[in-house]
């Protein structure tokens, strides 16, 4: 069987994937058996993430459901696998173009699984796991395992009977690297929980781009790292952004990323944000501010328009998240001003009370000003 998978890997390797859609009008949905119970449906072209189709006596279990747009379609394509019931959606995580369709299958009777930190987002979910988590579905001892790299709610998830791996969008072989919320760290952690699974025989479904093989991920990893150094060296000589985005290094960089898409271009707004991401998560010198002091902000806020923001001290960091909303982890910029790790630009201001203690919140997003009042201390 893993024999059956290694050919089929392959084969995709050398098959651009728009080139099976490219006469087409109307963007469908591919499908590729990868073992006797397993399948792919590529998305893209707009109507959402890559979807993994397990099949058995249990019935079927999808890992992510695309968008919403793409509900009849999804359905359709399953439907050409098998008419056995859909049981189970497991989210990697809930960005739209992956949970997009939760909803729909679950007015079908699916049950929905995410990571927990999906409940600060707009997602549905039924089943909310934590750091880890295995269940057994189709004689399948399905492993899933949480991250901070692409979302707070990642999950690499592993089928063993098949040889596996689900990796939503902590990685991709036809777009530049998009897991920043924990910093580049966060995405080499990504790649080694996704490697600590597999062996040579392996086979690695991204969120988007084709099935790959274990030196898909070395080279992607690998680029990662000569991004990670250029970017630095860059911003050490005191460019800006838009130095950077006409240096030739860096440009070369960015195109190893992009080899296998079709075609291999990125827009320049894109190539700017890919940039500011860098430099926000990984390039943002922190104000020395102690975990003492960090606890003045621990709290309940609650915004002009009724939301409601939690401060926590978690992991060494301090989280601002608001359910059904965002999460964000904060770095300072100075005893009061906090930097919003993802988005350069983006920041919270707290006001101290005379006590020392935060009364009131800024949230500073783009062109937007959110102001709130603490409405309940830490516990």
């Amino acid at each position: 069987m893993l024999s059956k998978i290694r050919l089929a890997v392959f084969a995709l390797l050398f098959i651009p994937l728009t080139a099976a859609i490219a006469q087409e009008e109307e963007p469908r949905i591919v499908t590729k058996k990868l073992t006797d119970n397993l399948y792919v449906l590529y998305g893209g072209s707009g109507q959402g993430a890559n979807v993994g189709v397990s099949i058995g006596e249990d019935g079927i279990l999808l890992i992510d459901a695309m968008r919403d747009i793409s509900n009849e379609k999804l359905l359709a394509a399953i439907r050409e696998i098998s008419d056995k019931p859909i049981k189970y959606v497991i989210n990697t995580h809930s960005d739209f173009d992956h949970s997009g369709g939760n909803q729909f299958f679950a007015a079908m009777g699916a049950t929905i699984i995410a990571q927990e930190n999906a409940r600060y987002s707009t997602a549905i979910s039924h089943l909310k796991v934590g750091e880890r988590f295995t269940f057994k579905f189709n004689n399948n001892e399905i492993q899933a395992q949480h991250v901070v790299a692409h979302s707070y709610n990642d999950l690499i998830i592993f089928l063993p009977d098949d040889n596996v791996v689900f990796m939503g969008d902590t990685y991709t072989n036809t777009y530049h690297p998009y897991s920043y919320l924990a910093g580049t760290a966060g995405q080499f952690e990504a790649l080694d929980i996704a490697l600590s699974f597999a062996d040579e025989e392996t086979a690695f479904v991204p969120g988007h781009g084709m099935v790959d093989v274990e030196q898909g991920l070395h080279a992607y990893r690998q680029g990662c790292v000569r991004w990670h150094v250029r970017v630095g060296e860059l911003h050490r000589q005191g460019l800006g952004v838009d130095e950077m985005v006409q240096d030739g290094d860096l440009n070369r960089i960015k195109q190893r990323f992009l080899a296998r898409r079709e075609p291999p271009v990125l827009p320049e707004d894109r190539y700017r944000r890919f940039i500011t991401r860098t430099l926000s998560a990984d390039f943002v010198s922190a104000y020395p501010v102690s975990a003492a002091d960090l606890s003045a902000y621990i709290g309940l806020y609650e915004f002009d328009d009724g939301l409601i923001l939690e401060v926590v001290h978690k992991d060494g960091a301090l989280i601002a998240r608001a359910e059904g909303s965002h999460i964000d982890t904060l770095i300072p910029l100075s005893p009061t001003r906090f930097h919003v790790r993802t988005s350069l630009g983006d920041s919270y201001e707290f006001r101290l009370n005379k006590s020392g203690v935060a009364d009131r919140v800024t949230n500073f997003a783009g062109d937007e000003t959110h102001r709130g009042k603490r409405i309940k201390p830490a516990k």
